[in-house]
């Protein structure tokens, strides 16, 4: 019987990422989530970002990712966050940039008040670092103090020395500035920016009007210029400019108002500073400084107490700004109250409309309910037919998929509980696959063929898999061409631990603890026996389906014909060699000369296959094996050890050049037309000779490989794995 585990809502672990330690979670937004982490390659602490929707995200969220990181790579400036890397995970873009310790400004203006000359010096050196973006084509468009980080307690150059330094000055060594978060900018260059109509992007309390309205408007850097004059506002009143009760009450005070001078709510303000923060929030993007440059020069000039070229309010001005705010506010006052009443009769209407809808909804959703379960009770009938059929696998397959779609219905409970019963009744006349322990390609890449151990059981399928094997743990082997289990005449005294069947699907081999049996593939096929003096560790045919090959504990490889029915030993079994038990084929040069063997406790050895002459590969105590393989010349042997990479010649045995240092490679194989090889790590890959990453996407595996098949011209065409799986790279 099987239970269905309901999963509950919880929070999702932090993601695994090849390279980096996720340490925690700084911050989460509408498109992205940083963390904190350490990048292990590089040892330092970084903040990793990703994209929220991975696999899901729409293509704007994916150019608006891009874009960020287009724009952050661009910066090399000691105010913007730097960009390190960017990189892809399971589907998820993430990139990796420089870690800022401290808070952000926002969290600064909450518990300190800022004197209005540290506010323009710090205003001052964001202005320069906003002209330095864009110059570059690059506009922000998400200014705020949020986004400004502090980093504290660092050497900066061009930084006055703490006896300098003026106790109303901002203090740059503790709190140094940095501009992040690029996910809205836009990029002249491209004609990007993602803003269609009806989007309203950014942060309504810093937004220049014309970049609240909603719809299209021309992108230029007066619209930095109006936030960094926000940013200034709140630096000296400790508020934004605007804030009402909600965001649209916001964008409706950003449209009609003015805001308040920032010397009305502190005294202390000086008038050049305020006439030059009331410039920034000019309505018309006209009227205000028209580059970052001239507003930081302004700031200059205040800080050198030398003139300034804005210039504020005259009282005339300012009374008829307040005439013209209070008008607005009555005429707002009275269209809201008609929407009011225009609002209540069409959400009467609205509201029976719903009613009606509801109704007709649920009706559909009753008829679609009722067909959906007659289907599942004709998939059903389809399952069990597969079953008696002799398909188990499509059957159980299908029953279970069935069910999880039907336990969660209302009614579908018996149908459910029937697919229970069947379940338990066909599972037990069906062999329960569960760790691969063999998987390799058959020629002309037509296929796999594959050996599982099943808890007793040995199971074998043709390339075009018309022809399935079962050899059982007392000897029993059963053989299936049409859909049907015919039990097989077998000689075996002991449990059938490997299977072969050759490309050809005429021959078939068997082993045991110590015999090998060649038979062709009718129930009264067997040949003759090949005894062997030391347990079978492998058994394989040919391309060719008549060559075969059989390993032993030994390390002892024979290569065998079959002509004519009857078995010829081309390569003899030279003298058993115990101190290399349970040795493991790797690989086989091209030119069928050496091959490379593996000992069970890790040993590695070049063999010659004519006299089985062996050389070992010398490696460092405690250094652990991962992959080995011949260059299609057979010239040279590339291996991965947990230490690094190693180059041998192909004859000798012997080094070539020194260790490379790429640690705990998965596996190496030829490079396709070249005399290079590829070394994998979860998802890089190297070149060996230059070890620089390769261009282009390289497919990556979850799981370790731990072997590989090759075709004749030294490409890659299957893959081994420690558990359940298959894989073809054609």
């Amino acid at each position: 019987a099987a239970a269905l585990i309901r999963r509950q809502k919880l929070a999702p672990p932090p993601p695994e990422i090849p390279g980096f330690e996720i340490i925690g979670q700084l911050g989460r937004g509408g498109m992205g989530v940083v963390y904190k982490a350490r990048q292990i390659s590089a040892d330092r602490t970084v903040a990793l970002k990703m994209i929220l929707a991975g696999t899901q995200a729409s293509p704007e969220d994916l150019g608006r990712f891009y874009d960020e990181a287009a724009a952050v790579s661009q910066l090399r400036h000691p105010h913007f966050v730097q960009i390190h890397e960017v990189g892809q995970f399971e589907g998820r873009l993430f990139f990796v940039l420089e870690y800022v310790e401290g808070g952000t400004l926002a969290d600064y203006i909450r518990q300190n008040a800022v004197p209005p000359r540290a506010a323009a010096q710090l205003m001052e050196t964001l202005a320069r670092a906003m002209h330095f973006a864009h110059e570059r084509g690059i506009i922000h468009r998400d200014l705020k103090p949020a986004n400004v980080l502090l980093h504290g307690r660092r050497a900066f150059l061009n930084v006055p020395a703490e006896a300098d330094r003026q106790p109303t000055d901002w203090d740059f060594r503790q709190h140094m500035p940095k501009i992040t978060d690029f996910g809205l900018a836009k990029l002249l260059d491209r004609g990007s920016g993602h803003t269609s109509s009806g989007d309203v992007l950014g942060t309504p309390s810093y937004m220049a009007p014309e970049q609240a309205q909603g719809k299209p408007y021309p992108i230029s850097p007066t619209t930095d210029v109006y936030s960094l004059g926000a940013i200034l506002y709140e630096l000296l009143t400790g508020r934004p400019p605007f804030q009402g009760p909600s965001p649209m009450d916001t964008l409706f005070l950003v449209h009609t108002q003015e805001p308040e001078p920032p010397r009305r709510i502190n005294k202390n303000v000086p008038a050049k500073l305020d006439a030059i923060c009331l410039k920034c929030l000019k309505k018309s993007p006209g009227d205000r400084y028209q580059s970052a440059d001239a507003l930081a020069e302004d700031l200059r000039l205040f800080l050198e107490g030398q003139p300034i070229r804005a210039r504020g309010r005259n009282r005339l001005q300012q009374e008829w700004i307040s005439l013209r705010q209070r008008t607005g506010t009555l005429i707002f006052a009275i269209l809201v109250a008609i929407l009011a009443a225009i609002a209540g009769a069409g959400m009467t209407y609205q509201w029976q409309q719903n009613q009606q809808r509801a109704r007709q909804i649920e009706a559909i959703r009753a008829e679609r309910a009722a067909k959906e379960l007659e289907v599942n009770w004709l998939r059903y009938d389809r399952a069990i037919a597969e079953c008696e059929r002799g398909y188990h696998g499509r059957g159980l397959t299908e029953l279970a998929v069935l069910f999880t779609e039907t336990d969660a219905r209302a009614d579908g409970q018996p149908l459910a509980n029937l697919i229970r019963q069947n379940i338990a009744a066909w599972s037990q006349a069906t062999p329960h696959l569960q760790t691969t322990t063999k998987a390799a390609t058959a020629p002309e890449h037509r296929g796999t063929w594959t050996q599982w151990f099943t808890g007793g059981e040995v199971i074998a399928r043709s390339s075009d898999e018309k022809v399935e094997l079962i050899g059982a743990n007392d000897g029993q082997i059963r053989f299936s061409s049409d859909g049907r289990l015919q039990t097989i005449q077998s000689v075996h005294r002991s449990a059938i631990t490997h299977l072969s069947i050759s490309p050809t699907n005429q021959w078939a081999l068997s082993a045991s603890s110590g015999d090998v049996v060649l038979w062709r593939l009718d129930p009264n096929g067997v040949i003759c026996i090949l005894p062997h003096p030391a347990s079978v560790r492998s058994i394989k045919f040919n391309d060719d389906g008549r060559t075969f090959y059989s390993i032993d504990a030994n390390g002892t490889r024979r290569v065998w014909q079959t002509p004519k029915e009857q078995v010829q030993k081309v390569n003899g079994a030279p003298p058993p060699r115990p101190s290399f038990y349970d040795a493991a084929e790797i690989d086989v040069s091209n030119d069928k000369k050496f091959r490379l063997v593996r000992s069970a406790d890790g040993i590695v050895q070049l063999r010659s296959l004519g006299d089985d002459h062996a050389r070992t590969l010398e490696v460092p105590p405690g250094t652990h094996f991962r992959s080995a393989v011949f260059s299609p010349d057979s010239m040279v042997i590339a291996t991965a050890w947990s230490d690094g990479i190693r180059l041998w010649d192909g004859a000798t045995a012997r080094t070539i050049g020194p260790v490379i240092p790429l640690t705990n490679v998965e596996s190496v194989y030829p490079e396709k037309d070249s005399g290079n090889f590829i070394a994998r790590r979860g998802t890089q890959s190297w070149r060996i000779e230059s070890s620089r990453p390769v261009e282009g996407d390289v497919k990556s595996y979850v799981q370790r490989i731990t072997g590989m098949a090759r075709n004749p011209d030294g490409t890659i065409r299957g893959l081994d794995f420690p558990t359940s799986h298959r894989d073809r790279l054609d």
